[in-house]
């Protein structure tokens, strides 16, 4: 089992955070410029419980339609992904004067890492549908970060 070739090379070509200055439209989201609420929201609890949530979904749809086979390959998905993250990612993601580099650094390691997984069963057919961290990995692809998400208006916020 191995991580795409196709995922690799469009992970790699992301030119992270690089456009966290500029303002873009988005469908879909809300975006935030305000750098402390983006820390703080970056940073928070909920932010957290969502994409966590997010990434249980996966697992527990993957249970209840009874695919145990391939739900047996997650841990070895993730280990794939997180080496991969480790050595190729993880060392591209840039400093933000006032932030820490640590939280982003581990925020869009998660993320990719359950883009990778959720990748994996897509491309095997078993996922349909709008995948959760793809759209946020679609995100990071244009020098966005997402960093919270607004239950008011069903948006994701990016700075």
């Amino acid at each position: 089992m191995k991580i795409s070739k196709e995922i690799k090379e469009r992970i790699l070509a992301v030119s992270w955070l690089s456009r966290v200055e500029i303002s873009l439209e988005i469908a879909g989201t809300s975006q935030e410029n305000d750098a402390d609420k983006v820390n703080a929201s970056l940073c928070s609890v909920e932010w957290e419980i969502f994409t966590l949530d997010a990434s249980n979904r996966i697992s527990e749809y993957l249970q209840a339609k009874n695919f145990l086979k391939e739900l047996s390959e997650w841990n070895e998905i993730a280990a794939l992904g997180r080496e991969f993250i480790d050595g190729c990612v993880a060392p591209k993601i840039p400093e933000i004067a006032g932030f820490d580099r640590g939280a982003l650094v581990t925020d869009i390691s998660f993320n990719v890492l359950n883009f990778i997984i959720e990748n994996h069963y897509a491309k095997a057919k078993i996922l349909k549908g709008a995948l959760f961290f793809k759209r946020l990995f679609e995100i990071y692809e244009l020098g966005k970060f997402p960093c919270g998400y607004d239950e008011n208006f069903n948006k994701i916020i990016v700075f």
